[in-house]
């Protein structure tokens, strides 16, 4: 899997490269497990 930071409105983001090209979103940050947004 091939991971990809990029900047959103709301700050850092991450996304996984797929096989087909396509991305998908990851929550939180996967490099240190934090979540990206507080659960509520």
């Amino acid at each position: 899997m091939k991971l990809v930071r990029h900047l959103s409105p709301t700050g850092p983001a991450y996304a996984a490269l797929q096989p087909d090209g396509s991305a998908l979103e990851v929550a939180g940050d996967p490099l240190t497990g934090a979540l990206a947004h507080a659960m509520t």
